[in-house]
């Protein structure tokens, strides 16, 4: 199960505004990234997900790329990020939650 927060991206204007429910739980990382901007054009009133634009660490996510593609392959840090987690056991990172920005294309 992955939870992804949600946030507004402000480079392009007017802004989109931030969903009210910004983080999303999706059990299956086989979910596409399409289904996410769906869910997006939904809760922003958007005609269609031509408007929106999803990124991952300043990657543009493509629609039919899987989340669990993302996480593999974009989000996932490099092994020597990874142990610096893991030498302080208990520390909070933003390391470990996969965010995704929106925002207008």
């Amino acid at each position: 199960m992955y939870w992804l927060p949600l946030i507004q991206c402000r480079r392009r204007e007017p802004p989109l505004p931030q969903v009210h429910r910004s983080y999303l739980r999706v059990r299956d990382g086989r979910m596409t990234v399409r289904v996410v901007m769906g869910y997006l054009v939904s809760k922003l009133g958007l005609e269609d997900n031509s408007q929106l634009e999803i990124t991952c660490r300043g990657h543009n996510l493509l629609p039919v790329m899987t989340l669990r593609h993302v996480r593999d392959t974009i989000w996932r840090p490099p092994p020597a990020e990874d142990a610096e987690i893991l030498r302080v056991p208990g520390s909070p990172s933003t390391n470990q939650v996969m965010t995704l920005h929106y925002g207008r294309r």
